[in-house]
């Protein structure tokens, strides 16, 4: 999304005006640094990854009442660099500091190490993120049929990204009321009837597809350019940073933490599904279950098998 339009779909408009003025000041300090000879900073790429944050921030405080700089807490800074992908001062540090130079806050915000610390925190996405690309890979359209299910799988199922493009046709499976079902990690899982639209549509596009290709059937779900292989790691990294401005690594450590969050599952029965590692899982489990943080035991727990 280029800079104007992200500044343009701001929700508040007090925080649209105040996006725009920072894109002026960055603007400003480029033509600076250029008429001075040295190097043109902040580059286009920058400019557009600080003012992606800098609308996420805004628009999270419009949801919570605050809708100028005097009302800005403390908290609810931590609360955003906690939960939102640009964690650590990322992307934000210069909007807070831009802000506090500003001399419009009520107090001078920091960019606190509680928050920066927080484990695994800077791959999570916020819910009305996840809400808004779970609507874009679920949408009845035609198009990156393949790549959505990818994203979904890796959003809404856990599966890690280096394995997601390495299914088998073997690995999907028809299941009963014409929904299908996938092995996943160690378990086979009945799709969600939108997912398992979307997975039928993508199989009879690709079916279709592969009559008219010479090498003949694929064995990989998500087949590459070549015969024989599967698609290039690159493909859904690309797609997803280009088209969502998010990386494969948050959706899949997101859908961990919601799994804990909304699906009150345990450990063990996320381990079996996703295939991660156990630190990986308990750290998730830990960052939504600070209580659970005593418990060491993990090769204890009990695993569910309620569907």
């Amino acid at each position: 999304m280029r800079k104007e339009a992200l500044i343009s779909v701001v929700v508040d408009s007090h925080w649209r005006v105040v996006l725009q003025r920072y894109y002026e000041y960055m603007l400003t300090v480029r033509e600076k640094r250029v008429s001075r000879g040295r190097r043109a900073q902040p580059n286009h790429q920058t400019m557009t990854i600080f003012l992606r944050s800098g609308k996420e921030f805004f628009d999270f405080l419009a949801e919570r009442g605050i809708h100028s700089e005097t009302e800005i807490p403390q908290d609810l800074l931590d609360e955003f660099i906690a939960t939102q992908e640009n964690f650590g001062g990322c992307g934000i540090s210069g909007l807070v500091n831009w802000l506090n130079a500003q001399g419009r806050v009520f107090r001078k915000l920091r960019l606190t190490r509680a928050a920066r610390r927080a484990p695994g925190n800077h791959l999570l996405l916020g819910d009305s993120k996840v809400a808004s690309l779970l609507n874009s890979f679920l949408a009845p359209t035609d198009g990156d049929e393949g790549l959505r299910l990818m994203a979904i799988l890796l959003l809404l199922y856990g599966q890690r990204p280096r394995f997601a493009i390495k299914f088998r046709l073997t690995d999907v499976l028809e299941a009963k009321d014409g929904k299908y079902q996938m092995r996943l990690g160690r378990v086979e899982v009945i799709l969600d009837r939108r997912v398992s639209d979307l997975l039928g549509r993508y199989l009879n596009m690709r079916r279709e597809r592969s009559i008219l290709e010479p090498t003949g059937e694929n064995e990989w779900l998500f087949p590459g350019q070549t015969a024989g292989t599967h698609l290039g790691k690159d493909a859904l990294s690309d797609w997803l940073w280009n088209k969502h401005g998010v990386r494969e690594q948050q959706l899949w450590r997101t859908s961990l933490e919601r799994a804990f969050r909304y699906g009150n599952l345990t450990p063990k029965a996320v381990q079996l599904v996703t295939g991660a590692g156990r630190t990986t899982i308990m750290e998730a489990w830990w960052s939504t279950n600070p209580r659970a943080r005593e418990e060491r035991n993990f090769g204890g727990l009990a695993v569910s098998n309620e569907e």
